[in-house]
């Protein structure tokens, strides 16, 4: 009997979109906020687009790098979180 991989194991994130256009600055406030265990489980993916910052992460780990993002200093600035790029740009 034959084992197949389920439909659903592709990689699912949310994105989030920064004000800050300094990737390194964002990176540098999760890594303090959610701790190196935390940024294994969110598999941040960061990405600099006009100007701004979309960080790319699992959606079990939403709620830490939203309070992560407050508590660092100074608090980064979330604009918009969407399920998709494309929605990025609609909720603002």
């Amino acid at each position: 009997m034959a084992l197949g991989k389920k439909a659903s194991h592709r990689l699912h994130h949310q994105y989030l979109l920064f004000a800050s256009s300094d990737v390194h600055h964002v990176e540098q406030g999760l890594l303090e906020g959610i701790g190196l265990l935390g940024w294994m489980r969110a598999q941040p993916v960061f990405e600099k687009i006009k100007q701004q910052v979309v960080v790319a992460c699992h959606p079990r780990m939403m709620k830490d790098i939203r309070a992560a993002a407050l508590l660092c200093s100074p608090p980064l600035a979330i604009l918009s979180v969407s399920g998709t790029l494309a929605g990025l740009g609609r909720n603002q």
